[in-house]
C-alpha cells in the first residue's frame, strides 16, 4: 500500500512538472480577437514610446507593400490601433480552392506570402502574430464554423512546420461574425472570406522603444 502511494505521488509530481514547463513556454490565449490585437499597456507621458512604435511599424508596412507577391495578389495592408499594429488581409481564394480546407498544393503564391511572416516569429517577445480566419454567411452555421476552423488549422500547421517557433502565434476562428462588408453581393462575400494577420508589438519591443533602441 505504501509503495502504491509513493508511485502515485511520483506520477503526480511528474505531471505537475510537465504542466509547469509547458506553461513557461506558452503564452496565454486572450479571450477575444479584440483583446489579442491590443498593444501591451505602457506608461508614456510624452508620447515617446508610441511615436517610436508607430514609426517602426510604418517601416515594416513599407516593406510589405513593396513585396512582389503582395502587389500581385493585391493584399490589403494597413496600420490599426493608433498605428502600432499591422493588419494584413489575405483573400481566402489566394490560399484555398473553393470549399477546400487544405492550402493549395504546389502554390508558390501561398508559400511566398506566408513565408514573409516567418520573420515576425523569430523573437518570442519582440512581436506577437495573431491569425484570424473569416468566412461569409453562405451555408449553415455549422458549415461556416467547420470550414473556418479547418482552414485556420491548416494555416497554423503551415507556420508550425515552417517557422522557427509558434510560441508567439495566436489564432482565432471567427466564422461569419466579423464581416468586412455586408454579405449582399458576390464580391462582398468574396472579400469577407479572408485571413487576417496582425503583427502586434510585444513587451521587448516596448522596452526597445523606451530606450531608443528600436530601429
Amino acid at each position: 500500500m505504501r509503495t502504491t502511494s509513493i508511485i502515485f505521488k511520483t506520477i503526480t509530481v511528474a505531471i505537475a512538472s510537465v504542466a509547469i514547463a509547458l506553461g513557461a513556454n506558452a503564452q496565454a490565449q486572450p479571450a477575444s480577437l479584440e483583446e489579442a490585437v491590443n498593444t501591451p499597456t505602457y506608461n508614456d507621458k510624452k508620447d515617446k514610446i508610441h511615436q517610436s512604435l508607430s514609426n517602426y511599424q510604418a517601416q515594416q508596412v513599407n516593406e510589405l507593400v513593396k513585396d512582389d507577391e503582395f502587389k500581385k495578389n493585391k493584399l490589403k495592408v494597413e496600420l490599426v490601433r493608433r498605428g502600432e499594429v499591422i493588419k494584413v488581409s489575405i483573400p481566402a481564394e489566394v490560399l484555398f480552392d473553393p470549399n477546400a480546407t487544405s492550402l493549395k498544393r504546389g502554390s508558390e503564391d501561398t508559400d511566398k506570402i506566408l513565408n514573409f511572416f516567418k520573420r515576425f516569429l523569430r523573437n518570442n517577445d519582440l512581436l506577437k502574430v495573431v491569425i484570424a480566419m473569416h468566412h461569409d454567411n453562405t451555408g449553415s452555421e455549422s458549415y461556416c464554423k467547420r470550414i473556418t476552423d479547418e482552414r485556420l488549422e491548416s494555416i497554423y500547421n503551415w507556420f508550425d512546420n515552417n517557422a522557427t517557433t509558434t510560441r508567439n502565434l495566436q489564432q482565432f476562428s471567427c466564422g461569419s461574425d466579423n464581416p468586412e462588408r455586408p454579405n449582399t453581393s458576390i464580391n462582398n462575400r468574396r472579400l469577407n472570406r479572408r485571413l487576417e494577420i496582425y503583427i502586434v508589438p510585444g513587451n521587448t519591443m516596448i522596452e526597445h522603444a523606451k530606450d531608443n533602441k528600436l530601429h
